[in-house]
């Protein structure tokens, strides 16, 4: 390698191999709209950062020590992202993850060059994988995967069981764990945390509850059964749509506090994300997954958005809870520990962040949502001096407004699915082309602001060259969608598949239908 690289002029050859390279995995998705930082970072560095983390997940860089390899939840979700500019990198990595699959249902935390890590399972796991391949199956039309067989990994944690099995059996398997891992209020056990991964004390004795997991779960239940349809499995199917409603009714029933969610419960029973609580009261992703999921009633959705705006809103975001935890919690565990502000005790998580803007994106709320993004936005920040770190990639979280004087400072980049996440909201929720089992699916939700944008997405061999025009300046709606010159009805383009490009045109307004 050394002989190779002392030739200049082939040193400048394998510079613009790579620049090409870059260009090439950058340009697939294009978009256009009057925010020119927007278009940056989604156009640019959003796809940079995303084949960054897909490929390295939060692997140990020159920034920060990271894990000893790829963590299995980050990575399915920044596989997930990155589908839409390459399909055959996510289908391959579906099977790896697979492989990481044990016949009980649980998972390995991540893996390295060494094989799977030892650690023992998180529960709050066994939800993305699901959401991964629904991704991918609305992305492709490739059902074929939901039929291919992986092996199943057999260790110190699960030396029983098959040996292999299809994928749909593999998603089976997960959601099967996490439904039969149920405590005193029907919602999932907690464990040694959930997605939070600082709630590590909340179910050390294995009675404590995650009303996250439980949302998070009901997402993953429906999408199974999408997908257990399509191999014509009609009775899991079923089972599966009986325990979303079932799950739905314990949340509902044990996890609302009044004005807003639970977060859960500790091993002794007490809630916590509850308004009764003195530190810790209203946490932001109980309230996002409500929506998410789907769970809420209608009655209880306008609590729940003025509850997060009013209680954990601030000019840099949302913190993750609020009030942050003044004292060491042994019923909580290290959340308590970090200084008010920082990481998960009551930081602005970006990664949570992005759930809320989903949520408000999912509730048509696109002048919220965008002016939330703007908060988090690595190239919109109003003070750099404060802000502290770049300029081009997502941080881990904005320390929060308890910390006593850096409030708003950035931390931890690059190590966070806040870009990916961030990804699917710009392409298929702000500008809305989204994939779907049947074709691409147009349905913008943009700011007021906004009378003009555009999208070029690849889709099922086809391009699509879409222009939205928005002449009343409403946040969501489609009135009509043009495809190369002809109107159609309903807002579902079927798929081309003819190697060619399609010019879209979209009128939001109110429907005709």
């Amino acid at each position: 390698m050394l002989n190779k690289y002392q030739d200049v002029i082939q040193v400048r050859k394998e510079l613009d191999a790579v620049r090409k390279d870059w260009q090439a995995k950058t340009s697939l998705i294009k978009i256009e709209t009057p925010d020119k930082d927007f278009n940056t970072l989604v156009n640019t560095w959003l796809p940079y950062q995303l084949y960054i983390n897909a490929y390295w997940s939060r692997n140990p860089s020159y920034y920060h020590g990271g894990g000893p390899g790829k963590g299995y939840r980050c990575n399915v979700q920044d596989t997930e992202s990155i589908l839409s500019l390459n399909p055959g990198f996510a289908r391959k990595k579906i099977r790896e993850f697979a492989s990481l699959i044990r016949p009980d249902g649980t998972n390995a935390v991540g893996w390295s060059l060494d094989g799977p890590w030892d650690q023992s399972p998180m529960k709050g796991q066994v939800v993305w994988f699901t959401y991964l391949v629904n991704a991918y199956v609305k992305e492709t039309g490739d059902t074929d995967i939901l039929k291919e067989k992986a092996p199943y990994l057999k260790d110190k944690w699960c030396k029983e069981g098959e040996d292999e099995g299809t994928i749909i059996e593999h998603i089976y398997k997960q959601l099967d764990y996490s439904w039969n891992d149920r405590g005193g209020h029907n919602l999932p056990r907690i464990g040694r945390g959930d997605w939070n991964d600082g709630l590590d004390m909340a179910g050390i004795k294995e009675k404590g509850e995650s009303v996250m997991i439980a949302q998070t779960l009901v997402r993953a239940l429906q999408q199974a059964s999408e997908l257990a349809e399509l191999v014509d499995d009609n009775e899991k199917a079923k089972e599966l749509k009986d325990r979303v409603q079932e799950m739905t009714e314990a949340i509902n029933k044990n996890g609302w506090d009044g004005e807003w969610y639970l977060r859960g419960f500790k091993d002794s029973g007490e809630p916590f994300g509850s308004n009764k609580n003195k530190e810790g009261k209203i946490f932001l992703n109980t309230q996002s997954w409500a929506i998410l999921s789907g769970i809420i009633p209608k009655d209880r959705r306008k609590k729940v958005l003025e509850s997060m705006d009013k209680h954990l809103d601030t000019e840099h975001g949302l913190a993750l809870f609020s009030p942050a935890y003044s004292d060491y919690d042994p019923e909580l565990g290290r959340i308590a520990m970090f200084v008010k502000g920082t990481k998960e005790n009551a930081a602005i998580f970006c990664h949570a962040n992005l759930f809320k803007i989903a949520a408000d994106l999912a509730h048509g709320r696109g002048q919220r949502a965008y002016q939330s993004l703007k908060k988090i936005m690595p190239n919109k920040q109003k003070d750099y001096e404060l802000y502290k770190t770049e300029p081009y990639v997502f941080s881990e979280y904005l320390i929060g407004p308890e910390h006593p004087y850096l409030f708003g400072e950035g931390a931890f980049s690059w190590l966070t699915g806040t870009a990916g996440w961030a990804y699917m909201m710009a392409t298929e929720w702000i500008l809305g082309a989204r994939r779907d089992f049947e074709g691409l699916r147009i349905d913008p939700c943009l700011p007021f602001s906004w009378k003009n944008c555009k999208i070029r997405r690849p889709f099922r061999e086809a391009t699509y060259e879409i222009l939205i025009e928005n002449p009343k300046g409403i946040e969501h709606g489609v009135k009509e969608i043009w495809v190369d010159g002809k109107k159609i009805e309903g807002n579902l383009i079927k798929p081309h598949r003819d190697g060619k490009s399609h010019k879209v045109k979209v009128v939001m307004g109110k429907s005709d239908r």
